[in-house]
């Protein structure tokens, strides 16, 4: 969680450096004397501070992509905390210095007393941003102890039931559980089916932010080509939600016999909703407690407990204080955001016959998105509503059973395309 950390610190400098050289720009053109001095030091320390951010970025870029570890985070853990309270200790020179100015030269200089004022703003506002960062240093993530992701559901499966084959890929941040009902589906109709747990995800959660969008697409890539060299096909890909969008790109550089989207999450993001996106992050939490207020005596929220994490038991009141403890680092949304945007970027080179299915219910997965993956799509694309909401792949979502016949329905129409290949 260091490294996001150091991003954060990058992102929230960079907008103070950015609202420094604007306010800047804007004193020393229509200011007085006063405020022109004050605008020359506003827009020389905003310039300094990006300049700083700049290489912040690429410091921590190289970083994270030389790969990470437990002992790595912990060591640029003291290494970023002793830099920050080195830099809030030359803040109070700054402060200081900038008074001194003021004092000793600004009683008879509107020139050096907004000089001098200059100084004091931005040194006292880099002082709190420093003292504030450095109380918060956060220690390496890692997952409550708990015996989460313990149940075998979580891990990968593969149904060994016939020549045609299908690959699922489950959502965020799921586990191959929430595909094993499918799978299950697929077996029964005579489908091999084989269900990834993606990397980082399930067991591996606190190294989830060592993998990206490219790790999962190629784990996906590698899972179909295995299918194949077994001498499976036709072979089906079909992803559920962040899955899907991993499915469409894998898609494009490994074409398997027809593609299933399942309440496809993809992300439609222009340059400026990005650069927007990016630096609203910095106004955000480094992580979130999820679970913090969480009402688990509710019925509801216990069967959806039983459900997706059967390893859990919420009678048990040191779990739920672990639960209520658990922090998840916001930085994983960015990269889901990726993935959500690089699926859609694939679509157009998709030739692969699909099929589409979408909730009627979903709160998740807007109409406008589905529509805009469909008209992007360079395939044959078959569109399926069902009256349910996001979860399509568990058995308690009243559309199930749609959605698994529609899915072998789709299967039959792949497998009447190569009768002498599948006999």
């Amino acid at each position: 969680m260091i490294w996001d950390f150091q991003k954060l610190i990058v992102r929230r400098l960079v907008l103070w450096a950015g609202l420094s050289i604007l306010v800047g720009l804007g004193l020393i053109i229509l200011g007085g004397s006063f405020w022109q001095a004050f605008g020359i030091q506003a827009f020389a320390w905003g310039s300094a501070d990006a300049l700083i951010g700049w290489f912040g970025k690429r410091r921590v870029n190289q970083k994270t992509g030389d790969g990470t570890s437990y002992q790595g985070e912990v060591a640029e853990a003291v290494k970023i905390r002793k830099l920050l309270w080195i830099n809030t200790a030359l803040d109070v020179l700054y402060v200081a210095g900038g008074a001194a100015i003021v004092y000793f030269y600004g009683e008879g200089s509107q020139f050096w007393r907004g000089t001098g004022w200059g100084i004091v703003v931005q040194g006292g506002f880099l002082y709190t941003f420093d003292l504030w960062h450095a109380l918060r240093v956060p220690e390496p993530f890692g997952l409550p102890h708990l015996p989460i992701f313990t149940h075998p559901d979580h891990e990968a499966f593969f149904f060994d039931c016939g020549k045609p084959a299908v690959l699922l890929v489950h959502g965020f941040p799921g586990t191959a559980l929430e595909m094993r009902p499918l799978g299950q589906a697929f077996c029964e109709a005579g489908w091999t089916a084989s269900g990834l747990r993606l990397p980082g995800f399930g067991s591996e959660l606190a190294d989830l932010m060592q993998y990206a969008n490219e790790d999962w697409v190629d784990v996906v890539k590698n899972s179909l080509k295995s299918l194949q060299d077994q001498g499976h096909e036709p072979i089906l890909l079909a992803g559920y939600s962040f899955g899907a969008a991993l499915a469409l790109q894998a898609a494009v550089q490994t074409p398997p016999d027809g593609l299933i989207l399942i309440a496809p999450f993809t992300w439609d993001e222009s340059s400026f909703g990005k650069i927007f996106a990016d630096y609203f992050r910095a106004l955000l939490p480094l992580s979130v407690q999820p679970f913090k207020f969480v009402p688990f005596d509710l019925p509801i929220l216990s069967e959806k407990f039983r459900q997706y994490l059967p390893e859990i038991d919420l009678n048990k009141e040191t779990q739920i204080e672990e639960l209520r403890h658990l922090e998840i680092p916001l930085s994983i949304l960015d990269e889901v955001r990726k993935v959500g945007r690089q699926g859609l970027a694939a679509a157009p080179d998709v030739k692969t016959p699909t099929l589409i299915i979408r909730g009627t219910a979903d709160q998740i997965i807007h109409k406008k998105w589905i529509n805009a993956l469909r008209q992007r799509l360079g395939s044959q694309v078959s569109y399926h509503e069902v009256d349910g909401p996001h979860s399509l792949t568990m058995p308690d979502n009243p559309a199930f059973d749609d959605v698994a016949a529609s899915m072998i329905r789709f299967s039959r129409e792949i497998l009447t395309q190569k009768p002498e290949e599948t006999v």
